[in-house]
C-alpha cells in the first residue's frame, strides 16, 4: 500500500519540478537584439531622391535592435546623431560613426565614436562638416551589454 503512494509521490514530484521549470523558462525575459550596420540615414537616394530612415520606424513584424537612432541636419554644415538604449535594465558600450557620402556615393564624412548609454537613456553628437548635399548615415560597429 506504501509502495504505490511512494510512487505516486515522486512521480507528482517529477511533474512538478519539471513544470516549475518550464514556468521559469516562460517567465524569463526576451533577448535583447543588438543590431549592427546602418540604423539611420538621411540624404538622396540615387536619383536624387530625398530619403530619410530611422531604426525607430521599421517594417512590421521587424524586430527592433535594442540600440536605436536617428540623424537629422542642423544649419547648413553640421547635423546631429542621435542614439537611444530601449533596454529596460542594462547599459551598452555603444562604437559608431557618422558616415556622410557625396552624390557619387564616395564617402567624405567619417566621424567615430564610442559611449556607454545607460538603460532607457539617450545620447546625442553634434557633427560638423555635414555639408548640404550629403548622404548622412550611423553606422553602429559594436554594441556590448555591460
Amino acid at each position: 500500500m506504501f509502495g504505490n503512494f511512494r510512487i505516486v509521490l515522486v512521480v507528482s514530484g517529477f511533474f512538478l519540478t519539471l513544470s516549475t521549470n518550464v514556468f521559469a523558462q516562460a517567465a524569463a525575459e526576451p533577448e535583447e537584439k543588438v543590431v549592427t550596420g546602418v540604423i539611420a540615414s538621411q540624404g538622396n537616394a540615387p536619383g536624387n531622391t530625398p530619403t530619410s530612415i530611422d531604426s525607430a520606424s521599421e517594417a512590421p513584424g521587424d524586430e527592433a535592435g535594442v540600440i536605436t537612432g536617428s540623424i537629422e541636419r542642423r544649419g547648413s554644415s553640421s547635423c546631429q546623431a542621435i542614439l537611444s538604449n530601449n533596454s529596460k535594465k542594462n547599459s551598452y558600450s555603444v562604437s559608431f560613426a557618422v558616415i556622410g557620402k557625396d552624390a557619387r556615393g564616395s564617402q567624405v564624412l567619417k566621424r567615430t565614436y564610442s559611449a556607454t548609454i545607460k538603460a532607457q537613456q539617450s545620447l546625442t553628437r553634434e557633427v560638423n562638416g555635414c555639408a548640404k548635399g550629403l548622404s548622412l548615415s550611423v553606422l553602429v560597429s559594436s554594441a556590448r551589454k555591460l
